[in-house]
């Protein structure tokens, strides 16, 4: 039985791997893709391995006896990272109190999610967690609206733009 594929994100890179003994084998051998280093169990049914930055990759096992070595058994390996910080909109002059106010960008790569925060006076009214948000400005003094693309690997630096409020 071939190991499990898996998938992690980069932040975790100590693994372990495993596949089911092979009746009358008495030895197996792992292959792991550059970069990756097989710290314990290299010839036994299960590895601990030290993934380091390497990508997405395989890692497969073939077992040994006296008469030879099985097909190798291979599991797909997917290393996921944290979403580059957003592309923000322009910086934007509007006026004191303006409603209905949108702003969006472009999907982040690998991006499940996205966090908007504006300044204190100005509330998101639609859109919080998406690519596009809705603000009513209401008390707001010029500041920062700032946006950070997240998934279950963590959040990007935030990218933000200047917001100036005037008044007629």
């Amino acid at each position: 039985t071939p190991p499990a594929d898996v998938s992690f994100c980069s932040n975790t890179p100590l693994q372990s791997f495993s596949i089911t003994a092979v009746p009358g084998a008495s030895s197996y051998i792992w292959s792991v893709p550059p970069g990756v280093t097989i710290t314990g169990g290299q010839t036994t049914t299960s590895i601990n391995v030290n993934w380091g930055t390497a990508g997405s990759g395989q890692v497969c096992a073939i077992a040994n006896n006296d008469c030879g070595s099985s097909p190798s058994v291979c599991a797909n390996v997917t290393v996921n990272t944290t979403p580059a910080a957003p592309n923000p909109p322009g910086n934007a002059l509007i006026c004191a109190g303006l409603a209905n106010d949108n702003y969006s960008i472009a999907a982040v790569p690998n991006a499940t999610t996205y966090n908007w925060t504006v300044p204190a006076g100005a509330t998101i009214t639609a859109g919080q967690g998406t690519t596009a948000v809705t603000i009513d400005w209401g008390t707001a003094i010029s500041g920062q609206v700032c946006i950070t693309a997240g998934n279950s690997c963590g959040n990007s630096a935030p990218a933000c733009f200047n917001v100036t409020i005037g008044n007629i």
